[in-house]
Formats: structure tokens, sequence, C-alpha cells
């Protein structure tokens, strides 16, 4: 995929890949493309999405952005509708093998906003890294070994 993203010219197309998963464990699949494709045997719409980077600075937890531009019921009923966090995943894959993953990153998208125009929201990565370390929970008085 470096390969293809680097030349100057190729036949290869990298795409973009969302799942989202909806409240009733159900997944609404799309692709940043112009029609339908199918991945893992999953049909993904198509849609304009965009994903913005953090800004750099230092002293701020990176927040990067997903836009999703002229979205529809769909969309707007599987973000808006569903509450927060949503978890999702997000793919690069070529477009020629779309279903072998280049990158893959699962995450969560909050404080998701709307106009006539576009949906987007805040993604984060999982929140294991605000979860309490375990060696915190760990005391005499509940591990004796602890001493």
């Amino acid at each position: 995929m470096r390969g293809a993203l680097q030349a100057e010219e190729t036949a290869e197309i990298p795409l973009a890949w969302l799942d989202i998963t909806l409240e009733d464990s159900s997944h609404l699949y799309v692709v940043n493309n112009a029609e339908e494709l199918t991945r893992n045997g999953n049909v993904h719409l198509p849609y304009d999405f965009g994903i913005t980077p953090p800004d750099e600075i230092k002293e701020q937890i990176p927040i990067v952005e997903l836009r999703i531009a002229n979205a529809d019921q769909i969309i707007l009923q599987s973000l808006v509708i569903q509450g927060d966090p949503i978890p999702l995943t997000l793919a690069l894959a070529l477009a020629s093998t779309p279903d072998t993953d280049e990158i893959s990153v699962d995450l969560k998208i909050s404080a998701v906003t709307w106009t006539d125009q576009e949906i987007g929201g805040e993604l984060t990565l999982d929140d294991a890294m605000l979860e309490n370390y375990p060696g915190w929970n760990v005391t005499p008085g509940n591990h004796p070994s602890a001493t």
C-alpha cells in the first residue's frame, strides 16, 4: 500500500472503510468511494468522508475528527439518534484486495454534530488508556502477597 500511496502513477486505489456498530449490534458499512463495494461479504455504502488529523498541541489530548458529507437519514439515524460513544473500525485497504487490511484501528465516535451538509464527530481510541492500572487495586488487605 505504501508503494501505491507514494507512486507517481499506479493502478492501485487505497480506500478508507468504516464499520460502525449500531445500538442493536448490527453494523453500518461505509466506504469512501463513489459506488457500493463488497468487503468481507458485507456491502459498504458509498459516502464521501474524511478524517482530520489532530492539532499538535502538547498540553492537549489529540482529537481526530470524522466528517461525512452529504449524509442521509441512514447515517443520521446511525450516529445522531444512537447517542455517544459509538464504536467503529476504520480500515485502509486497496480496492484490488478489499478483504486485506493494510491498517485497521478500533475507535469510538462521540460529540456528534450535524448540519444539512454533513455529519461529524470526534474519534478517540478505546478507553483502555483511561482504565485504572491493576496495581492501584492491589493492597495488602486484598492481596497478602503484596506486602
